[in-house]
């Protein structure tokens, strides 16, 4: 099974599911079919960690600017691809991409538009630190460089590398 959808890490009071733009990415599907499924929260402290299968349109700043907080969002791409996105409320967003080389060689993406490892693990571990947490830039570099996996596990270990305690996000899970 391949897995598609968002991986969202946001720091807010309220469930991440209920926000107006989480709620948007969950009525659209890239198969056009039913809506997304929206995966069980996890936490750590005030920031959550939530998957939502199948969804579309979902973008970091829009969860930053509805939570006043720091945002990351991981779109997975037949669990092969990762594009990274983060946000805070007062600071430019940036991009990233999980497993970069797979990027570039099967999904045709112009090499000069894809963040390598390096840049992508350097914005990522600057992210985590204006968030308060003490990224590991080794263990960011090895989540970057390999397969996502059928159930997000390069995306697990990415967001446990930027300095999050969350329990293993597993698909299905809900």
């Amino acid at each position: 099974m391949s897995l598609f959808g968002y991986f969202i890490v946001a720091r807010s009071a309220r469930p991440i599911g209920d926000l107006p733009c989480v709620q948007r990415a969950c009525r659209h599907s890239l198969e056009g079919g039913e809506p997304a499924a929206l995966g069980r929260d996890k936490a750590d402290g005030d920031w959550q960690y939530v998957y939502i299968y199948r969804g579309q349109g979902l973008y970091a700043d829009d969860v930053a600017n509805e939570t006043g907080a720091p945002a990351l969002v991981i779109d997975v791409i037949e669990s092969a691809v990762g594009i990274v996105h983060g946000a805070t409320p007062d600071r430019d967003s940036w991009w990233g991409c999980l497993n970069p080389a797979e990027a570039v060689r099967v999904y045709d993406m112009p090499p000069d538009m894809v963040a390598s490892s390096a840049e992508t693990v350097q914005m990522a571990t600057e992210w985590a630190a204006a968030t308060g947490r003490a990224a590991h830039a080794d263990l960011a570099v090895t989540a970057v460089e390999r397969y996502v996996g059928g159930f997000g596990e390069s995306v697990n270990d990415f967001v446990a590398a930027l300095g999050f305690q969350f329990e293993r996000h597993e698909v299905g899970d809900g």
